[in-house]
């Protein structure tokens, strides 16, 4: 039986060459999506017992009959029902209409900034220390000098900014509920917008995220813009995603 002596310089590149590894899986993009959310002051669904409601898509937006539209209603349908209200085939049955609409822009560019770490790199060199001999009497006799060489090395000396020109689109999804009587899409309720501008163009792909980030405001209203950031692995994003099962 033979064996084979690895050499710690080899032991040590696998190790690293793990360790990257197991940085990189963990290490997934992040999503930054801006919402901005209205609701009337004066609406409350319990009341006017608005349990119900019926998708239909925004102006400008897919076709109801579209495989893109059904899609995403399939999945905006599961968002809803987590806030108690449940979608009815019939427009005549819903207590709300939900107008849905998903969009992205056309390329646009945008300057993006970086920021550099700098190193000073400092050049070796020789130089002579003086080492003092001392006597039996603990007096220095005399010197040595020692030629001493002082390698290269590396400070950080600071950031700098690097800028370059990127293609983005930007993303947006609304969904606004109005009251329907009477045959009629009366008074809208409450509104919410989601977008994100980035370097994504699936549209489809970025959907669960949209969703994820619209739902703790979903008939609720936020002061102003929110930020939210959202990755692959978050609960909320596998939740919605579940919904297209």
């Amino acid at each position: 039986m033979s064996f084979e002596i690895l050499s710690p310089k080899f032991i040590i590149s696998r190790l690293l060459v793990l360790l990257l590894a197991l940085i990189a899986s963990g290490c997934a993009q992040t999503y930054y999506l801006k919402v901005d959310a209205l609701k009337d002051p004066g609406f409350d669904a319990n009341e006017v017992g608005a349990t119900s409601y019926f998708i239909e898509p925004s102006r400008g937006s897919e076709a109801p009959q579209s495989l893109r539209f059904q899609e995403s209603a399939r999945l905006l349908e599961h968002t809803l029902g987590a806030k108690g209200v449940q979608r009815v085939q019939n427009r005549e049955d819903a207590d709300l209409i939900i107008e849905f609409g998903l969009s992205i822009s056309n390329p646009m560019t945008a300057t993006e900034t970086r920021h550099e770490p700098v190193y000073y790199r400092s050049h070796g060199y020789v130089t002579h220390v003086q080492t003092p001999v001392y006597g039996s009497d603990g007096k220095v006799v005399r010197y040595v000098s020692t030629r001493v060489y002082i390698p290269p090395r590396e400070e950080f000396a600071g950031y700098r900014e690097r800028y370059r020109h990127i293609t983005v689109y930007e993303k947006k999804l609304s969904i606004s509920a109005n009251i329907f009587s009477d045959g009629k899409i009366q008074d809208e309720v409450w509104t919410v917008s989601v977008t994100a501008r980035d370097q994504e163009s699936d549209l489809r792909g970025y959907l669960p995220y949209l969703l994820a980030a619209a739902l703790p405001y979903i008939g609720s209203r936020t002061d102003g813009e929110v930020f939210v950031s959202l990755k692959e692995g978050d609960e909320s994003v596998q939740w919605v995603r579940s919904g297209s099962f």
